[in-house]
């Protein structure tokens, strides 16, 4: 045993195998966990559940219950074998030994033989597992062999050699025998110590062994079962034919079926005679007869009782070992004997505790094996045959739940009523395939609650609320009482029989607040369920359940990293639990968590595990697999794919009938048909879709809709409407915090937000959009300055950087080298600027090597200032500041300098006018103005004044001529702010306000010129400046005589 953790013994009855390891384990003194197998242990969840009741029992100071294999677990069992033999083998001290006793019994195509070899990987050093059996290890036990980790001990190890069968005999008889009787005894029982035994009882009673030659245990004990049976008083026997209805019993059950207060002192001697009867200590002395043994006093009792008799003892027995939790054995008895009626009392009382330890299979063979009539006639049995159906066979469980319901209506059963309404509603929902049935189930219930103003219970109430509650949500999320069963649902949770159905319930309340774009109360109910989920006696289905809501929310939330650890944390537990329930929907909310911040990466990495699960057949689920892989073509425009399966989702939609995945069908088709150009088909379907949101009142599907067609009008070049439009969108969208839009293109999500920034519309609303989508312009939106750049750098009256949205704030002597790389690199231009340029302005003294490792030296440093590895790029030699990532003052200043240029010349007056304004606004001074001693940024310095100059005279002239001259007065003072040596503008100055009648400011500009010129350049005014100050004075308008 200490070589190899696992042994199995195996031999006939009676050839001392329990005796062997009983005094094996007392002898060293080994604590055990000893466990009896039977018929019922060929159900997985019954083996679990009676085996965790056994540990229970072992180690009672374990307040918490080995998990029962409930249906969730199904799809895992190998690793919920491997935890619970974890968990059992942490309760049993080390050293102890797990006994699995009758092994036998379990049938040959029982998938408990598969099981238990994956359970065992998981036992301790030091724990030995022992199999006792009649028979050899089953074919999934082999692998254990190869490995060396089972060992064997077989009826060849087993058998009494002859000097074990004399001692034997010694012990147990005071005749003094031959030797040859010695052999002759050893010879006939083959080293079958139970056979021996017996022979020496059968001599006692005058059965002599030279009778009989060579004999099987099996001819053996039917041979001295009826020899002993016959010479037993009448009393004992009756006792016999009696108990032998008794699969097990203790002393107490065997008087009270016999009415023999001496049960306890005969069953004691039966088994220290070992006639036939075995005994086993647990918490009380167990007794079994020898199978074959009880076989043939069952036989012999149905030859001798009448049935008026045998009907009383079965009935008795029967109520014994229900009493006694024996309830497997009872229901085998009721059965054998065609006892339909006391079979339905144990079906109706055990039903609910079955369901809720998994054992629907055990529950649904004890229902199948009544007669088809009593069945189809019994409404809590079509019921329970419902219930059982539910997890594996939803269609089934409708037939089987709806004829329940016709029944108890006829019945005027209220509890059967509304709980086989809540089943029927449950098996549609559970079969996701046709919801359009919810219609009728609905209408229904609505007529019940006018024949029944009260529900029979609190329990039924909270059922049928969130039964209603679904319906209502996946079928008719318009229905004006929705949110009153919502509310009803909440309100009735602390009446569900257990956890479970509370999480149920509060996850439905989590589906129905995502579609319904409530945000906040999602984040309300999730917190609900996290609280549950704390609870140290909570499964991990609810912790599963708990981080798919944490999923949902983090990802319509906007975030995206908490979302990828509640995805994490899912699967994790997923994995070791080995419930998978949900992971389809894990992934399919972390690809598109994935998508909404441009990772496609990420994105395809869960879509292939995805995409690796075993393929779904139901319909709801392959509609929303193929409106995410629309998505994703949308992502990589690709139209064509896109609508194939946008398409393929709606179809399937349709014969499902929610109106909520119909909604996100058409708007998936809406947006599939716009990137393939066909703008007639995709305006009906953002109609149906605009129709759905209307309907159903979804305050996040109208935002999609209003922030499809405002896209959809952007590109059609129609702004009015894309304005109207988008207002609408995202004032909707900022009160409901969305920021999934199913604009899952980036560059079309970054146009319609660079358009909302360009006109102002909810800007800080549309700035967290662009950062939490990390959405980038394709074409960099550098006259946008309240676009969120990553990087901002301010040049124009200060040097500033802006990264995230707030300045850097640096020591000059640690930064002084990157910050001038910087400043000379945007000096230069701030694109394609060759490396030797920068390095030999920054380092004019050192060589070609020196020069280039500190070039790249401080490259590095500057790129760790700023934060970002890709706002600048280095490529062969070549320095640029990355424009998709970087915003610089001066280059939004060119660019719209440039832009109102162009439309000048075109005519485009206003908005030329409002182009210059915004250039103008943000020349806030000369270039690198600290850095006025560097001869580098001369030449760019000039420049930019010069072009501010030249654009605020031609702007200040447009004001003169169209008559605003308070407008060209301000255009003149900014000029003189940048350059008061430009008499021009102290020209135009004195000009404006000679025509605006302030006659004393515009001598004042004239008296500034002049003092200005003559002490900085030591001339006087010019001609002009001279007769528009004599026309000033004279009260005449310049150029009159």
């Amino acid at each position: 045993m200490r070589k190899q953790p696992v042994i199995w013994v195996c031999g006939p009855a009676g050839s001392g195998k329990t005796t062997l390891i009983s005094s094996y384990i007392e002898a060293r003194k080994i604590p055990c966990l000893w466990y009896q197998i039977d018929e019922a242990d060929a159900d997985p969840a019954t083996f679990f559940f009676y085996l965790g009741q056994a540990t229970q029992r072992a180690s009672p100071r374990k307040r918490k219950p080995l998990p029962l294999l409930t249906p969730e677990y199904l799809q895992g069992i190998p690793i919920f074998t491997q935890r619970y033999f974890e968990n059992l083998s942490n309760r049993l001290k080390i050293p102890s030994a797990l006994i699995f006793d009758n092994y036998q019994e379990v049938p040959p195509n029982s998938s408990l033989h598969e099981i238990i070899p994956n359970g065992l990987s998981r036992i301790p050093e030091g724990m030995n597992v022992i199999f006792i059996s009649r028979t050899e290890p089953p074919s999934a036990f082999i692998r254990l062999q190869a490995n060396n980790l089972m060992g064997t001990l077989g009826w060849d190890e087993l058998r009494l050699n002859p000097e074990e069968s004399r001692a034997i005999i010694k012990s147990k008889t005071r005749q003094k025998l031959t030797k040859e009787t010695f052999q002759h005894l050893h010879r006939l029982t083959d080293g079958w110590a139970a056979g021996l035994i017996l022979m020496l009882e059968s001599m006692k009673r005058g059965i002599e062994p030279q009778m009989l030659g060579k004999l099987t245990p099996e001819r053996i004990i039917d041979y001295f079962g009826k020899e002993l049976f016959d010479k037993t008083d009448k009393g004992i026997q009756d006792f016999f034919l009696k108990t032998a209805f008794l699969p097990k019993m203790t002393a107490k059950m065997a008087e009270a079926l016999t009415d023999l207060p001496s049960a306890n002192r005969i069953l004691s001697s039966l088994s220290r005679n070992n006639y036939f009867t075995e005994k086993r200590l647990l918490t009380e002395p167990i007794y079994q007869y020898h199978p074959l043994f009880r076989e043939f006093l069952i036989s012999r009792a149905k030859e001798t009782l009448s049935p008026e008799t045998l009907s009383v003892l079965l009935h008795r027995a029967a109520t014994l070992l229900e009493e006694a939790d024996y309830t497997e054995d009872a229901v085998s008895l009721l059965r054998g004997v065609s006892d339909w009626d006391g079979l339905i009392c144990l079906i109706t009382k055990y039903a609910p505790m079955m369901l809720a330890q998994g054992r629907n299979f055990p529950l649904e063979d004890w229902l199948n094996s009544l007669p088809v009539e009593i069945l189809e006639n019994n409404p809590w049995l079509l019921y329970w045959m419902g219930a059982c159906r539910l997890p594996f066979d939803p269609l089934l469980a409708h037939s089987f739940f709806e004829k329940a319901f016709e029944q108890f209506k006829a019945q005027e059963n209220p509890s059967g009523i509304f709980l086989s309404w809540s089943g029927v509603v449950e098996s549609i929902w559970f079969d996701l395939s046709d919801f359009k049935q919810f219609d009728k189930w609905i209408s229904v219930l609505e007529e019940l609650l006018h024949v029944f103003k009260e529900f029979p219970s609190r329990e039924i109430e909270a059922r049928v609320a969130y039964s209603m509650f679904t319906a209502l949500l996946i079928r008719q999320p318009q229905h004006p009482e929705i949110e009153a069963w919502s509310e009803r649902m909440l309100a009735s949770l602390e009446y569900h029989a257990n956890a479970g159905a509370k999480m149920t319930a509060l996850f439905r309340q989590v589906l129905y607040r995502m579609f319904m774009g409530d945000y906040a109360k999602l984040g309300l109910v999730t917190e609900s369920l996290q609280k549950l989920a704390k609870s140290q006696d909570v499964w991990p289905l609810a912790r599963i359940t708990t981080k798919f809501a944490e999923t949902i929310f983090y990802r319509f939330t906007g975030s995206h990293e908490r979302c990828l650890n509640a995805i994490s944390d899912g699967l994790e537990i997923s994995r070791r639990s080995g419930i998978h329930m949900l992971d389809r929907m894990f992934l399919f909310h972390g690809t598109l968590s994935a998508l909404g911040v441009n990772d496609i990466e990420k994105a395809n990495e869960f879509l292939k595990k995805l995409e690796k699960l075993p393929t779904t057949s139901k319909p709801w689920d392959t509609s929303f697999y193929h409106i995410l892989k629309s998505r994703i073509a949308l992502f990589q425009e690709h139209p064509e794919e896109a609508c194939i399966h946008a398409e393929t989702a709606l179809k399937i939609s349709i014969d499902a009938g929610s109106p909520l995945s119909l909604f996100i069908c058409h708007l998936m088709n809406s947006h599939s048909m716009h990137q393939k150009g066909k703008d007639r088909e995709s305006a009906e379907h953002l109609n149906q879709a605009f129709h759905l949101a209307n309907m159903i009142q979804s305050k996040n599907a109208k935002f999609y809709v209003l922030i499809a067609k405002a896209l959809f009008a952007l590109d059609r070049g129609e702004e009015e409407a894309c304005l109207l439009s988008l207002r609408e969108a995202l004032a909707i969208g900022r009160e409901g915090k969305y920021f999934d839009t199913y604009i899952d293109q980036p560059s079309s999500m970054a146009r319609i937000c660079a358009k909302a920034l360009e006109t102002g519309i909810e800007v800080e609303y549309v700035q967290e959009l662009v950062k939490i989508r990390n959405l980038i312009s394709e074409k960099p939106s550098l006259h946008l300055q309240n676009w969120p750049w990553l990087i901002k750098v301010y040049t124009l009256g200060r040097f500033e950087i802006i990264k995230d949205g707030m300045p850097i704030r640096f020591s000059r002597k640690v930064q002084k080298k990157p910050l001038s790389m910087l400043k000379a690199l945007i000096a230069l231009g701030g694109r394609e600027v060759r490396e030797e340029q920068i390095a030999d302005l920054l380092w004019p003294e050192s060589d070609g090597d020196a020069s280039h490792l500190s070039f790249l030296t401080t490259l590095h440093r500057l790129r760790q200032l700023l934060g970002h590895e890709k706002a600048i790029q280095y490529r062969e030699g070549r320095l640029t500041l990355n424009d998709r990532y970087c915003w610089l003052d001066i280059w939004a200043f060119e660019h719209i300098l440039a832009q109102a240029e162009s439309q000048w010349k075109e005519g485009i007056t206003e908005s030329a006018v409002r182009a210059v304004e915004k250039a103008l606004d943000m020349y806030r001074g000369s270039f690198l103005v600290e850095d006025a001693e560097q001869t580098w940024a001369i030449s760019m310095r000039e420049r930019l004044k010069s072009k501010f100059l030249r654009i605020l005279n031609h702007l200040a002239n447009y004001w003169v001529e169209v008559g605003h001259l308070e407008k060209a007065v301000e255009c003149g003072q900014k000029g003189l702010e940048a350059n008061d040596l430009i008499e021009e503008l102290y020209q135009q100055l004195m000009t404006c306000y000679q025509g605006l009648g302030r006659k004393a400011e515009a001598l004042a500009v004239y008296h500034q010129c002049r003092k200005t010129l003559s002490s900085v350049l030591g001339i006087e005014p010019s001609a002009k400046t001279e007769a528009i100050h004599r026309s000033i004075i004279e009260n005449r308008c310049p150029g009159k005589k």
